[in-house]
């Protein structure tokens, strides 16, 4: 292609998703079975905090396997990086009441992940373009935009753990939220992280 074409065509949305997609990541839940057999029992989103494997994502994406070895289940969870690396990965901590997650990757000696550069959600403008980036429905690094619609909601919802909590301060996008997103990255224009994807 033509590069003048192409260098008009790499819009402000185009350079922040290259900015912030290898630090977008695919999450797995493996039920292990009997025989050595695993089951795909969910998915969702999650974001590389820091170069060791540090990543964040919603409580309710992974909760499935702490409510899982509750009952004496063996899950595993498995993170599917943007370049096909597969790395299994351990809950380090979880908050239910803030639904978010922070998992350790295993990674091999020296190897290391990208990590998402983080931006500020203080001074975040009504009307301003925002960028989702996750895996919903199982089609990873997908990317959807919208601007932001409000700050400071909230919503009711039925938990995995069956109980109805109330997620406050949340900012509102009308970019396209399907399952599977939750987890992933909410981005201003410069591609940095503003806030965890975790609700349609």
């Amino acid at each position: 292609p033509d590069a003048n074409d192409r260098n008009m065509r790499r819009t402000p949305v185009v350079q922040a998703v290259e900015r912030a997609a290898d630090s977008v990541v695919s999450i797995y839940l493996q039920h292990r079975l009997t025989r050595g057999q695993e089951l795909t029992e969910g998915l969702g989103s999650g974001v590389m905090l820091d170069e060791s494997g540090l990543a964040i994502t919603n409580w309710h994406v992974i909760a499935p396997v702490l409510i899982g070895e509750e009952r004496g289940m063996d899950y595993g969870v498995t993170v599917k990086l943007r370049d096909g690396r597969e790395r299994s990965a351990r809950i380090l901590s979880s908050s239910p009441t803030r639904d978010l997650a922070l998992l350790q990757l295993q990674l091999q000696a020296e190897e290391k992940v990208k990590p998402i550069e983080i931006g500020r959600s203080a001074d975040l403008m009504i009307g301003e373009t925002v960028i989702a980036i996750g895996n919903p429905q199982g089609h990873a690094n997908t990317v959807t935009t919208g601007v932001l619609s409000a700050t400071g909601r909230s919503i009711k919802v039925r938990a995995p753990d069956n109980l109805v909590r109330e997620y406050a301060d949340l900012l509102q996008t009308d970019a396209a939220i399907n399952a599977g997103n939750s987890g992933g990255a909410l981005l201003d224009i410069t591609g940095r992280l503003i806030g965890i994807n975790n609700a349609m």
